[in-house]
């Protein structure tokens, strides 16, 4: 679907590709990389991370190191120059402290017709399930607000507040899942509240405390409805094509750059009320009384079909 979006010959951007890269330069895809640290870096945290020596230097080159939210002048500074034809973000976009300034910059970047590929974690299936969605007044406010130390504390503590990790059948536990493994009993938390309000208050005197985690929780439908009205606002040239339903524990979606204009009133109230439904039925997916209620119907489908069975054997018995 991504790669799709890819034509022969042009010319993209990938955002922390890491150990697996969504267009791999083995594959002839011609792009620059950009990563918060260098290639030596990478190789030295998959290292520590348990992964194979293959692996470890397969790591792709950084062509640009440094903060992607930022992404415009940081190519500027380090000369790159060139339109981009298309950019890949995968598991970038939810840690950002200034996700429109991000969206705004790709929006400038990119060629006419240029497309932003974004993979994005579902906050449902993942550490974050408990926390409220992310909404256009928060992006809005954060772009408003100048970053320091006091907020970055903040924003560690919000994550960390309602944090949640999956205890899987070995003991361990780990920070993401997905829907096909989740239960609400497997559910635990490492730390009382009480051990990260006593962190928050050594980082809320800190000059340089940096937030590394994830500050965004979307769903596919929330990120739609931000992407939808910062479109609206006149904010930013992008304008969604696709997005994907979620997979495992994330979602694709994809962005397009041209010339759209605002939808007209009243149908952007309705499509906005659309979204909004579409979110509350999202969420109430993955609570509790829907897993436990899925669980009752299977196992009601598979009576039925028991006793179908029982059935047929019991009229073939009776002709014979």
């Amino acid at each position: 679907m991504m790669r799709e979006r890819i034509h022969p010959g042009s010319f993209g951007l990938e955002i922390g590709p890491f150990c697996n890269p969504l267009v791999p330069r083995e594959k002839d895809f011609r792009k620059i990389n950009v990563d918060i640290v260098n290639r030596e870096a990478l190789q030295l945290l998959a290292m520590k991370s348990g992964r194979s020596d293959e692996i470890v230097e397969a790591i792709e080159e950084v062509d640009v190191v440094g903060d992607a939210s930022r992404l415009a002048e940081l190519l500027r500074t380090n000369g790159v120059n060139d339109p981009l034809n298309w950019i890949v973000s995968s598991h970038n976009f939810e840690h950002l402290p200034d996700p429109l300034r991000f969206l705004q910059d790709c929006g400038d970047l990119l060629t006419e017709g240029g497309h932003l590929m974004m993979v994005i974690p579902d906050q449902r299936f993942i550490m974050d399930r408990f926390q409220p969605h992310s909404t256009t007044a928060q992006i809005l406010r954060a772009s408003a607000q100048p970053q320091n130390a006091k907020n970055e504390a903040w924003a560690l503590f919000e994550q960390a507040s309602l944090r949640y990790h999956l205890r899987s059948a070995d003991g361990l536990s780990r920070l993401a899942w997905n829907a096909s493994i989740h239960a609400d009993q497997s559910l635990v938390t490492n730390q009382p509240l009480a051990n990260h309000y006593t962190k928050l208050q050594a980082q809320l005197t800190a000059d340089n405390f940096q937030f590394t985690g994830h500050r965004w929780r979307f769903t596919p439908a929330v990120l739609e409805l931000l992407i939808f009205d910062l479109s609206q606002l006149g904010l930013m040239r992008l304008q969604t094509v696709e997005v994907h339903p979620t997979q495992e524990f994330d979602f694709l979606v994809i962005l397009q750059r041209g010339s759209g204009h605002p939808v007209p009133e009243p149908q952007a109230a309705a499509s906005r009320l659309a979204l909004c439904c579409r979110i509350e039925d999202e969420r109430a997916a993955a609570s509790g009384l829907c897993q436990e209620q899925r669980h009752r119907l299977k196992e009601q489908e598979l009576e039925i079909e028991r006793l179908r069975g029982l059935l047929t054997c019991s009229e073939r018995d009776k002709k014979h």
